[in-house]
């Protein structure tokens, strides 16, 4: 089972009820920071990762400057399992 949301509708409730689905897949799509945001805590991070040892975690930053000044600082936490980081740009396409 796959999941997709955006970073900004996921928190600390919301992964802790994910633990009872059976994932294998998490894509997290960010394209702004919104600055109320509270970030998820590396202690659920931990605890995502060790109910879900083989997750594939993707993170996609699509078209969000913002957030790479801010990725480690604010979004990235030592325990989050992260598979996959996309960072996606793109102003013209020809």
């Amino acid at each position: 089972l796959g999941f997709s949301l955006y970073y900004d509708c996921l928190n600390e409730n919301l992964l802790h009820a994910m633990e009872l689905l059976p994932l294998k897949k998490l894509l997290i799509c960010i394209h702004s920071v919104n600055r109320q945001h509270p970030g998820i805590s590396d202690t659920s991070w931990a605890r995502f990762g060790a109910t879900f040892p083989n997750i594939d975690l993707i993170v996609s930053l699509v078209y969000a400057f913002e957030a790479v000044e801010v990725l480690q600082v604010r979004i990235l936490r030592r325990n989050m399992p992260i598979t996959h980081l996309r960072v996606l740009f793109c102003d013209i396409v020809r």
